[in-house]
């Protein structure tokens, strides 16, 4: 494949990531009305966000590129408030 071919497909899977995370916050029940989706349902949107962040990587490391988007913060300093980021390779 080629980098164009990876950059379209970086950008399709951005697209579907934030119209899902739009459908999800739209069908969010507010001040506790009922579930308008099936727990089954919510499963697989959780897949999917899975399955999207899965490929997201591959082709981040087919390309030999570095994720800015996977950062560690130490549990010890939240409390603090100090958030020194370390990038995950």
């Amino acid at each position: 494949m080629t980098t164009e071919h990876f950059s379209s497909e970086q950008k399709i899977l951005r697209v579907m990531r934030k119209v899902l995370a739009s459908i999800v916050k739209d069908v969010t029940p507010q001040d506790g009305a009922s579930l308008l989706l099936t727990e089954r349902t919510i499963e697989d949107i959780r897949d999917i966000f899975g399955l999207i962040s899965l490929r997201e990587k591959e082709l981040i490391e087919a390309l030999g590129q570095v994720s800015i988007t996977t950062l560690f913060i130490p549990a010890t300093n939240l409390r603090r408030g100090l958030f020194p980021l370390t990038l995950v390779v």
